[in-house]
């Protein structure tokens, strides 16, 4: 799970990702998908991801979205103070 709170991240994945973004969409079509997509379909969503900058930012909105699990609030906050301390 350690993916969710990295995809998080603001402005870091789209800089980690632009010019690549075949590497992790490709990966994500060709695993995760429950059938096989067309290479035609794949190849026209990632030049939607590589042309729009939207796009690649709207892509890990999902991840930006999803609430923040409670255990991960606390360690958040126990290293905040901890740093304050």
């Amino acid at each position: 799970m350690w993916h969710i709170p990295v995809n998080r991240l603001t402005d870091v994945n789209e800089e980690r990702v632009r010019g690549r973004e075949g590497i992790p969409s490709g990966w994500q079509f060709a695993t995760k998908a429950a059938r096989r997509l067309p290479d035609h379909v794949v190849d026209h969503y990632v030049r939607m991801l590589a042309h729009q900058p939207a796009a690649l930012r709207g892509s890990f909105g999902w991840y930006r979205a999803t609430p923040q699990p409670a255990w991960s609030r606390r360690h958040r906050l126990q290293r905040k103070a901890a740093q304050a301390a």
